[in-house]
């Protein structure tokens, strides 16, 4: 059994892991046990490099990164491609404002899963007053399409209750590789979730995530916040935010997120001071002096170190 270490020191432990959550009613949750085992104790860090335009890029090896964990140097052991299926939970946003967007949602929707991997596998949540599962783990993608063309967009915004959503729906996931793609054009409005529930979520989880975010009005205070909430969120996760200036760059942005998902390096390396003490443990990844003026680096920035 492949051993799912993403950001986390991995650890020789037998556990019970219990999957359901907020769609329980959906899919019951069941019990499984898991025989979690690894030779050495290794932190697994995805990533992604892009040019000044947004262009992945390929080819790097261990001299072209730098890896800081909590201030202190380590040892970067391999990076190599990581080029596997993907599990993709698609997070949007049909509050009344995205009423005029539902059909390039659809073509941005197409282009997320252009040339998919025949093992990919996606699921849909919608949320305007409360996230909707739509569509469940699937390997027919043109499912999420249908039910998006079919949405009536009404109500508030419960943004931090959605994003959570696909995070926890996210372990049921089949693949290793975990991508969170959220689609929206504002702020929180209507969660029971706090910001701060989401972010340590997020950060526990093995899931990036990216965030397009559609530019409706510059004043609006409850749109900038959500913004710099959700690029946070998408930071410390190894994702990206990206603003979108109008619908129709909706899919344009789309196909770039398409391309980081499909283009990722995972580093290995094993803690110089290895901690057991369930605290969050900073990550810092960069890229050579000589890569550093031309490429960035989308990373990861920590993990949850497990408890003795």
């Amino acid at each position: 059994m492949w051993l799912q270490v993403l950001a986390r020191i991995c650890t020789v432990v037998t556990a019970t892991a219990v999957y359901g959550g907020i769609f329980a009613a959906a899919a019951p949750a069941a019990n499984r046990a898991i025989d979690f085992r690894c030779d050495a104790e290794l932190v697994l860090i995805p990533l992604s490099v892009t040019d000044h335009v947004g262009h992945a890029i390929l080819g790097l090896g261990v001299r072209d990164f730098i890896v800081a964990e909590d201030g202190a140097a380590q040892n970067v052991r391999a990076v190599s491609s990581w080029d596997a299926p993907a599990s993709i939970g698609v997070v949007f946003d049909s509050s009344g404002s995205m009423k005029n967007s539902m059909r390039i949602a659809e073509d941005a929707v197409r282009a997320l899963f252009r040339e998919a991997d025949e093992n990919d596998e996606a699921f849909l949540i919608q949320f305007a007053d409360s996230p909707r599962l739509e569509v469940d783990f699937t390997k027919d993608v043109n499912q999420l399409q249908g039910k998006l063309l079919w949405t009536a967009p009404h109500g508030a915004t419960a943004l931090f209750d959605a994003v959570y959503a696909g995070v926890d729906r996210m372990r049921l996931a089949a693949n290793a590789h975990k991508a969170l793609v959220v689609v929206t054009d504002g702020g929180d409005n209507h969660s029971r979730r706090s910001f701060g529930e989401l972010l340590r979520a997020a950060r526990e989880s093995d899931v990036q995530i990216f965030v397009l975010a559609i530019r409706r009005d510059i004043r609006d205070q409850d749109e900038q916040r959500g913004r710099v909430q959700l690029n946070e969120v998408a930071n410390d996760t190894g994702g990206l935010l990206i603003v979108v200036d109008s619908d129709a760059a909706l899919e344009p942005a789309m196909e770039r997120v398409r391309r980081l998902i499909r283009n990722q390096y995972l580093i290995e390396y094993r803690p110089s001071n290895l901690s057991r003490d369930g605290k969050w443990h900073r990550v810092r990844v960069r890229l050579s002096a000589e890569r550093t003026p031309a490429f960035r680096i989308h990373s990861k920035t920590g993990y949850h170190a497990p408890e003795n």
